[in-house]
């Protein structure tokens, strides 16, 4: 190829090709590589693409280096769901783990404030017994002392 040529310089001379439906499609050598006719030879019978030609290497190297490149693109896109679904799992653990632990501890709050009123209902109890006890003795002894 001269220093003033390039690629899109031919583009306009490609005639009929298919786009490749696969990486594998872009690095299969059995078939033509403009539309995908199997390649009973060098020269394709249905387009006469020559595969003879110095550039068929050129061909098959950037064919090569377009499907390593589509792979690595389909591994980046498999990283990238794999790597934000697994964080948001984790994130969606952690806020279960959180959501649990903040149940656990107003439970033991709860708990700790009805034991609390459980003891303070006791205490009164008690206190309104021994009162009644008092009162009770008190009037015994008004009672015994004013009989004697």
């Amino acid at each position: 190829m001269s220093p003033s040529s390039s690629i899109r310089d031919f583009a306009q001379y490609a005639g009929r090709f298919l786009w490749p439906r696969t990486t594998a499609d872009l690095t299969d050598t059995t078939h033509c590589p403009a539309c995908r006719t199997p390649l009973p030879s060098p020269v394709c019978p249905s387009c006469w693409l020559d595969l003879r030609h110095p550039a068929a290497r050129d061909l098959l190297t950037a064919s090569s280096d377009a499907a390593a490149a589509l792979d690595r693109r389909v591994q980046l896109i498999g990283q990238i769901r794999y790597e934000v679904a697994t964080a948001e799992s984790t994130a969606a653990a952690a806020a279960r783990q959180r959501a649990l632990e903040q149940a656990a501890a107003q439970a033991e709050a709860a708990e700790q404030k009805a034991a609390a009123e459980r003891a303070a209902r006791a205490r009164r109890a008690a206190e309104q017994s021994a009162a009644l006890t008092r009162a009770q003795a008190s009037r015994a002894t008004t009672a015994l002392a004013a009989s004697t």
